[in-house]
């Protein structure tokens, strides 16, 4: 960041270690949408690097970046190959036509998720607080997570689609797997961190279907919970009976 301050430049590169792991890690995502922001306020053209897919595009396009290389575009080329390339370049890349058509996506929808993904992070690790593990106890304790709470400041905007109704279900899963393992009061298994890690992931991977438009519908195939599931995130939004201590 100090060369920042003190270089004359135009454009800077957001290394692909931030970016590949946008998908799976609250601190790749915090990092290069932190940086996103930092360039936005000096002016600063950025080139995403390592975008691997169009989802991955779509996802930088959502948070303000829209320059980017990676194996998504093209792998490398040689000159002849790149002027074939070049010449049929929308063919080649179909899905660009969907980067115009991308909303940009909130700091609170950014920070919800990166919540999410530290909470879990925490509870694979068994480092969560006393604190936090009174909260994470609590019956209603998903409708009251930092994603919980935006799903309901945005439900007017999404509830027509599928995908919002499957993030709910998702997220009310992991909590009650979640509140499961912390009510045994044992040490956290492997077995049982591999499943709270599956299903957040599952969460995370039902956000980013429903805020990426154009997605193609074979690689924006959700991954179900068992049918028993669905039944237990009825009326996810209507009961506010449980609260949070404050």
């Amino acid at each position: 960041l100090i060369h920042l301050q003190q270089l004359e430049i135009s454009s800077v590169k957001i290394d692909r270690s931030f970016t590949h792991d946008l998908f799976s890690s609250g601190a790749g995502l915090s990092i290069t949408y932190g940086l996103l922001r930092i360039a936005e306020l000096m002016s600063l053209q950025v080139v995403a690097e390592g975008v691997s897919s169009a989802q991955h595009a779509l996802a930088l396009v959502s948070m303000g970046c829209m320059r980017f290389q990676g194996y998504a575009i093209s792998p490398p080329l040689s000159v002849a190959d790149f002027e074939l390339w070049l010449a049929q370049w929308p063919q080649q890349i179909p899905w660009t036509a969907s980067l115009s058509k991308q909303p940009a996506i909130s700091a609170e929808a950014i920070q919800a998720l990166v919540w999410h993904n530290a909470v879990a992070l925490r509870a694979q690790q068994d480092t969560l607080s006393e604190s936090e593990r009174q909260q994470l106890l609590q019956p209603n304790a998903a409708l009251y997570s930092e994603l919980g709470i935006w799903c309901q400041t945005h439900q007017a905007d999404y509830a027509d689609r599928p995908s919002f109704l499957r993030l709910i279900r998702e997220l009310h899963v992991f909590h009650t797997r979640l509140r499961e393992h912390l009510s045994s009061k044992s040490p956290i298994e492997p077995l049982q961190a591999a499943q709270l890690k599956s299903h957040s992931r599952i969460v995370r991977h039902q956000f980013w279907n429903l805020v990426l438009v154009g997605i193609p519908a074979a690689a924006a195939e959700a991954l179900h919970a068992p049918q028993a599931e669905d039944a237990r995130a009825d009326g996810y939004f209507t009961s506010r009976q449980h609260t949070l201590p404050q």
